[in-house]
């Protein structure tokens, strides 16, 4: 018969286990040096990744609207007008996007020009255009009985904002803007932060035949410049 020989327990009657041991206090310093220095990596990473990918969505927004304006040229013969008063508040989605156009005394008399936005969102007299725009009206515009103004120019929901203009009284109007944190403080009329295009036609300062557009972009503490005289985004100062 087979038997087998019982193992001999030790005293206390507990198993012991040999080689095994504990951390000692540098390795364990070590691996929490390592452990952090992966978590910057990642950090860093994770930065510059926000950053190349919002410098590459706005060049490209930029394109869009510059072609688009290229576009209203070809049409009219000139550039979409400006304010000349204020290159951040802009009269740019209006005319790219086209409006239509109700006369004075229509369909109430007395009544001014109006402009409504062809998605129905907004809508503007001319007096309140001249107060936000500096503007009387809208170049590209439909009149009665005509059809909508065509334009290639389709901006998606992100990148137009709906806002509140200082003006007494109020008045809410519709801008095209930028990705990312702006520099210029404004809000829509959510309270949300927003970064509108710069945009100037009259007497431009560096595309002195044709039109500035830009936008100042804030990006982990450094901002940058987004512009149609520059073909790759500028540093402009760090924080």
């Amino acid at each position: 018969m087979m038997t087998f020989k019982q193992l001999k327990q030790p005293s206390g009657g507990r198993a012991t286990t040999r080689g095994t041991r504990a951390f000692t206090l540098i390795e364990m310093l070590l691996v929490i040096g390592i452990i952090g220095i992966l978590a910057g990596m990642l950090f860093t990473g994770g930065r510059l990744a926000v950053k190349k990918r919002t410098l590459a969505r706005a060049t490209a927004e930029l394109r869009q609207i510059a072609a688009a304006i290229e576009d209203f040229k070809s049409k009219y013969n000139y550039y979409p007008p400006d304010n000349p008063n204020n290159t951040l508040v802009n009269p740019l989605y209006y005319e790219l996007a086209g409006v239509s156009y109700t006369p004075t005394n229509t369909p109430v008399p007395g009544s001014p020009d109006r402009f409504d936005t062809l998605d129905k969102r907004t809508s503007l007299t001319a007096p309140q255009a001249f107060s936000v725009f500096g503007v009387s009206g809208f170049v590209n515009a439909a009149h009665p009985g005509k059809a909508p103004p065509k334009s290639p120019f389709q901006p998606r929901g992100n990148q137009v904002a709906k806002v509140v203009s200082n003006t007494v009284p109020p008045t809410t109007f519709e801008m095209l803007i930028a990705p990312g944190k702006g520099t210029n403080g404004l809000a829509d009329v959510d309270g949300k932060e927003i970064n509108p295009w710069r945009y100037q036609s009259t007497a431009p300062a560096h595309n002195t035949r044709s039109f500035d557009l830009w936008a100042d972009i804030e990006i982990n503490d450094q901002v940058f410049r987004v512009c149609n005289w520059n073909n790759t985004p500028q540093l402009l100062y760090s924080k």
